[in-house]
């Protein structure tokens, strides 16, 4: 049933595809188009062009691989720079690691040196330098995780 619809249907629509256009001119010298032929007048046949057709344009081959070989290149210039991040990325933890390390290990010295102190005085000040070689590790060790 939906194939006979089908069908009718382009029956229809196909008939304006062979229809001719006549051209003619009244007593009054009006000119005139129709797609039947005046019985009265003489009248001309109109040779109408093909529609165009506004799909997509046949592949242009040369433009095609001109657009490959720059999505290729695009493609091998974000590789690059992932590479490279990530390898900056490296280069940083590796960094932010050795602080972290001189850190505890200067928190270690500065521990031993207020056990060794004798005075007071000596005592009060190691503290302040191990209460601030505290301060950085824990910012340096805290920057880069490494807890």
């Amino acid at each position: 049933m939906k194939l006979m619809k089908f069908l009718i249907v382009c029956l229809f629509i196909c008939q304006y595809a062979w229809a001719e256009i006549y051209k003619y001119t009244d007593k009054n010298g009006k000119i005139h188009f129709t797609d039947t032929p005046p019985m009265e007048v003489k009248s001309e046949v109109l040779e109408v062009e093909q529609p165009i057709h506004h799909g997509t344009p046949p592949p242009n081959k040369k433009a095609a691989k001109a657009l490959f070989e720059q999505d290729k290149i695009k493609q091998e210039q974000l590789r690059r720079e992932r590479i490279l991040a990530a390898q900056q990325r490296e280069k940083e933890k590796a960094t932010k690691q050795i602080a972290c390390e001189k850190a505890k290990s200067d928190l270690v010295r500065m521990k031993q040196y207020r056990a060794q102190a004798s005075s007071t005085n000596s005592k009060r000040y190691y503290n302040k330098r191990v209460d601030m070689a505290k301060e950085v590790e824990d910012e340096a060790c805290k920057l880069s995780n490494f807890r």
